[in-house]
C-alpha cells in the first residue's frame, strides 16, 4: 500500500536515512486503519519496507507484520496467495488426494483448447467413470490464526476452470466446504453438476464463489472437484480442469 505519513497515528524510527530519493526502513507502532481492522479492540501493526522522500513530501510502502495483541496477533503474510497446491497440473497429481479414480483414472496433460490465461497450459483430465480429487487446507498451518478467522471472518474466494472435449459429452462437479476443528462442515458450496453434450464447441468456463459472514470456528477448507466422460469411452475423454484457487482476501480485493 502506498500513502502519506499523515495517515500514521504513531510510529517509531528503527533506522532512518533521509536524503532525496533514498530508502528508509521504519516500523510502525499501532497503525490504525479502518480498512484493515474490523474490530475496535484491534490495532494493525505494519512495517514500512521502503520510503522515498522528496523535499517536504514522502511516500511509504507498508507490508503486514504481527498485530499488537495476543493470539490474534498473527496476521497472514499475504491476503492474496492461492492456498491450492499445484493448481495447474504442472507437477502431475502432486498435492492432491485422489478420492475416486474411475475408468482409466486421473491423468494430466496439455490443454486441448486455448485457456483465456495463456500462462495456463496444463490441465487435469478425467476418464469414463467418476474421477474426484481434493485438497484439505489447514488454515492455521497457512498462517491464519483461530482468532484472526473468528474475529475478522475474511472473505474466502474460490474459483475453478473446466472445459469439455468437443467430440465427447462430459460432466463436471465441485464441492467446497468450510470445516470446524473436527472437520465438520460449517458452510458449503455445491452447485449442480454441469453436463456437456457431445459435439459441442464450449470454451473454458469458470466457476467462482465467495464465502462471507460464515461465523466463528472455521479451521479447514476442503476443496473437491472432478467429473467424467458421458460416452464411456476408454481413455481420457472426460472434462478437463485447471487453475483452481482458494484465496483469503480483504473485501476490497475479493470481488464477487
Amino acid at each position: 500500500m502506498v500513502g502519506s505519513l499523515s495517515s500514521l497515528s504513531k510510529f517509531s524510527i528503527d533506522s532512518f536515512c533521509c536524503k532525496n530519493q533514498e530508502l528508509v526502513n521504519l516500523s510502525i507502532y499501532q497503525h490504525w486503519s479502518e480498512r484493515r481492522c474490523h474490530h475496535p479492540a484491534q490495532f494493525c501493526s505494519h512495517s514500512i519496507v521502503s520510503m522515498q522522500t522528496d523535499q517536504n513530501t514522502a511516500e511509504y510502502q507498508v507490508s503486514p507484520t504481527k498485530q499488537a495483541r495476543g493470539d490474534s496477533s498473527k496476521k497472514p503474510n499475504s491476503f492474496r496467495s492461492n492456498l491450492i497446491k499445484n493448481p495447474r497440473a504442472k507437477d502431475g497429481l502432486q498435492g492432491w488426494e485422489i478420492v475416486k479414480n474411475g475408468g482409466d483414472g486421473w491423468v494430466t496433460g496439455t490443454n486441448n483448447k486455448p485457456h483465456p490465461d495463456d500462462t495456463v497450459t496444463n490441465c487435469f483430465i478425467t476418464s469414463y467413470c467418476l474421477c474426484l480429487k481434493r485438497q484439505l487446507i489447514d488454515l492455521k498451518k497457512e498462517g491464519y490464526s483461530d482468532a484472526f478467522m473468528d474475529l475478522r471472518q475474511p472473505r474466502i474466494r474460490i474459483s475453478d476452470w473446466y472445459a469439455p472435449r468437443a467430440d465427447c459429452g462430459s460432466e463436471y462437479q465441485i464441492c467446497v466446504e468450510l470445516l470446524d476443528q473436527n472437520k465438520k462442515p460449517i458452510r458449503s458450496f455445491k452447485p449442480k453438476k454441469i453436463v456437456f453434450q457431445q459435439w459441442n464447441d464450449e470454451p473454458w468456463r469458470r466457476v467462482t464463489h465467495v464465502f462471507k459472514d460464515y461465523g466463528p470456528g472455521v479451521r479447514f477448507i476442503r476443496f473437491t472437484h472432478g467429473g467424467k466422460d458421458m460416452q464411456f469411452w476408454k481413455g481420457w475423454y472426460g472434462v478437463r480442469i485447471t487453475n483452481s484457487s482458494v484465496k483469503i482476501c480483504r473485501e476490497v480485493l475479493c470481488g464477487v
